[in-house]
């Protein structure tokens, strides 16, 4: 799946109900939210990280960061590493890492879903485009994609937004003896 096409036909084949959202030209998931007006909190975002050669799509509130102590601890590791932006047209053609949609089972990810997500109605993310979205029921997504859950986020401390560029950037200094080899998303 690399076009908002496949996406929306993939949906209806699937007897989902959803909206396609226009917008302006969005660089992240928290992008969304501001050029819809829809509250960030209806908003989620993708990550995807490789754990000892397996690929993983983390999927997570908007407004929240992951805790990456959590998540070593779920994936029963010390090591992570994001999908470096080279790497990412092989699981990803033809989409900027920003309009991957969080439909990691049929690019051959497990999905991983923050635990807060079960409480949401509904949900958006990007449609494989940074001018259009997808808002659709939670229930139907987590019907479709069978994600794992665990409680792997935490909001971001104070100063940090959950837009943070680098990884790196939001991991508390001397909070953690975990490696995470992270990359710009």
């Amino acid at each position: 799946m690399a076009t908002i096409r496949e996406l929306l036909t993939y949906l209806s084949d699937n007897d989902i109900e959803f909206s396609v959202l226009k917008h302006g030209q969005i660089k992240s998931a928290q992008e969304i939210s501001g050029e819809t007006k829809l509250p960030i909190k209806y908003v989620i975002q993708t990550v995807p990280v490789h754990v000892g050669g397996q690929s993983w799509m983390i999927v997570l509130p908007a407004d929240r960061v992951i805790d990456f102590n959590s998540l070593c601890e779920f994936l029963k590791t010390k090591d992570i590493k994001e999908d470096y932006e080279s790497e990412w047209p092989q699981y990803f053609p033809n989409l900027e890492i920003y309009t991957v949609p969080p439909f990691g089972n049929l690019f051959g990810f497990k999905v991983l879903a923050d635990e807060s997500l079960k409480e949401r109605k509904r949900i958006a993310f990007s449609a494989c485009s940074d001018t259009e979205s997808v808002f659709m029921r939670w229930n139907d997504y987590e019907r479709l994609v069978k994600p794992q859950f665990a409680k792997i986020t935490i909001e971001p401390a104070a100063g940090v937004s959950a837009e943070t560029e680098n990884i790196n950037d939001i991991l508390l200094s001397g909070a953690s003896d975990y490696t995470v080899l992270t990359q710009k998303i």
